[in-house]
């Protein structure tokens, strides 16, 4: 994205904050340089590791630095460490140089380990790493300070795809890219960011976060809970809704800000009309043998936000072409790069290292799960159906472990 364009995106956002409420807290400097740097993904990242030759082998150096890149002495950093499906921990503090450091870890061993940065009710991970054989692990995490103000909250893009895959269903897919404008890290509301999905909704299923962000069913939809700091961040999600005949109808409140673009897609059948409401007309269009339609809305500054889509669909053909396969290749032609590979079911298909970040934010999740359920936040039946889920999960995880190392055997 071009520099112009972000500053287009960040005067639509002082534009809509400007709707909501006459004036800005006072001192408060809505979008920097730096927070367009970061949105650009110009800036330096939030946490970051890499092998060093410059640390002995069977040491992570973890150096902690604020937001003026000054060190920061004495904070704890934790190192989470997944063995064999089982997750241990250890703490450091940092010294007077703001480094902490964990020894007496195996070089070249299959653990994988992630520093973890906890300050102001946000938290920072780097991407879960295994250590090298001649060399340590070199980590840097930038503290921010947070805030928990919303304003500078922006959707950026947004899609949503409708596939006909069971008879008498829509299966939706959403995807949508969040951007935190500011120079702090947003910490989301205690009880989650809710996002509502229509009435009547059905299996409703979400992307699991690497990073410190979680979305949770509720029986309106769902939220998400967590830290975002300055720059973007996917999320992702899908559920069905029932309909009955040829004509299928629904509408879903947006929730955030404000929205730059947004796309609707449906895998379409001769005769199929797609409305959606301020959309232009859809049109059809062909990716790889298929036929789809699809609309796109851009706005302006001078906009009014895209508060609410409101999608009808008429002519939907009867059961036999639901046939039709997924429609993932569409999202790939039309162009967020959003990953929709979802976690119930794609563990058979994730690498190695994919097995240990996905274990590792499994077990992470568990942790979580019991301390909401202890809090009193989720209630007995919803904490036993997640946790057999996680727990059905990890051991999938550790059999298609046991089986890769068989095969190399």
């Amino acid at each position: 994205m071009s520099t112009r364009l972000l500053l287009a995106l960040a005067v639509l956002v002082m534009a809509t904050t400007a709707r909501a409420q006459d004036q800005l807290p006072e001192g408060h400097a809505p979008v920097s340089d730096e927070a367009l740097r970061r949105a650009l993904g110009e800036g330096p990242p939030i946490a970051e590791s890499a092998p060093s030759t410059s640390v002995p082998a069977g040491v992570i150096d973890a150096l902690i630095l604020d937001g003026d890149n000054e060190p920061v002495v004495g904070t704890s950093v934790r190192l989470g460490t997944m063995v064999a499906g089982a997750s241990r921990q250890r703490f450091a503090v940092t010294d007077a140089t703001g480094h902490a450091r964990f020894t007496g870890l195996e070089p070249g061993g299959r653990d994988a380990h992630r520093v973890t940065l906890s300050y102001q009710g946000a938290r920072y991970l780097t991407a879960p790493f295994t250590m090298g054989p001649t060399s340590g692990q070199a980590v840097v995490i930038r503290r921010l300070d947070t805030t928990s103000d919303l304003r500078l909250l922006l959707q950026r893009v947004g899609q949503l795809v409708v596939e006909f895959q069971k008879p008498g269903r829509l299966h939706i897919t959403q995807s949508v890219e969040l951007m935190n404008l500011g120079d702090r890290t947003l910490v989301l509301p205690s009880g989650g960011l809710a996002v509502p999905l229509p009435r009547g909704f059905l299996a409703f299923q979400s992307e699991r976060s690497m990073n410190d962000q979680r979305i949770s069913p509720t029986p309106t939809g769902f939220k998400i809970s967590g830290s975002l700091p300055p720059g973007r961040l996917a999320v992702n999600w899908s559920y069905d809704l029932p309909f009955s005949g040829e004509d299928a109808s629904f509408s879903q409140r947006i929730p955030f800000r404000q929205t730059a673009s947004y796309q609707v897609v449906v895998d379409a059948a001769d005769g199929m009309h797609l409305d959606v409401a301020r959309f232009p007309d859809a049109q059809f269009t062909n990716y790889q043998g298929r036929r789809l339609l699809y609309t796109e809305m851009e706005l302006t500054p001078d906009d009014e936000p895209l508060s609410e889509l409101r999608v009808e669909i008429r002519g939907i053909p009867g059961p036999g072409p639901y046939r039709w396969v997924a429609i993932a290749g569409a999202i790939v032609l039309l162009g967020y790069g959003l990953r929709l590979a979802f976690t119930r079911g794609g563990a058979d298909r994730i690498g190695r290292e994919e097995r240990l970040r996905h274990g590792e934010a499994l077990l992470d999740e568990l942790q979580s799960l019991a301390k909401e359920h202890a809090a009193g936040d989720v209630g007995d039946v919803f904490f036993a159906r997640e946790r057999e889920r996680i727990v059905d999960e990890l051991a999938l995880l550790e059999k298609r472990e046991l089986d890769a190392g068989s095969a190399m055997n």
